[in-house]
């Protein structure tokens, strides 16, 4: 069973009650829709190999000024829940390519200093 629809039984078991729902299957989508980010201004962030933000705009498409992508979130009971994105797509990655593939970090954790160390107007 995929987290999307482990997700779907989990939220009809709170609800304690059926209902139609459709989820894109997105694992960033799906894992909103679980952490119940069900009302607008609602967010979720997921972190791995990329950072991805997703934000429940509810039923309405709000065209962003700051670059994020308006996507359909779900559908449930006929009500199309809509939201804003933005993606990261090397994320983690790049962490571990700097100490990995470069070595100019020895453990993850140092890549915080190693951003603080950037003067402010370079950043």
């Amino acid at each position: 069973m995929n987290q999307a629809v482990k997700s779907l039984n989990a939220i009809q078991l709170y609800w304690a009650q059926p209902f139609q729902s459709q989820v894109l299957p997105v694992i960033s989508k799906a894992a909103t829709f679980g952490q119940t980010a069900f009302k607008p201004g609602e967010a979720k962030n997921t972190y791995g190999t990329g950072c991805f933000m997703l934000m429940n705009t509810g039923t309405e498409v709000v065209e962003s000024h700051n670059r994020l992508l308006t996507t359909v979130g779900w559908q449930v009971n006929g009500r199309t829940s809509y939201m804003l994105e933005g993606s990261v797509f090397m994320g983690g990655a790049v962490v571990q390519w700097l100490r990995d593939g470069l070595g100019i970090i020895e453990k993850s954790a140092d890549v915080q200093a190693l951003a603080a160390s950037v003067p402010a107007q370079m950043a």
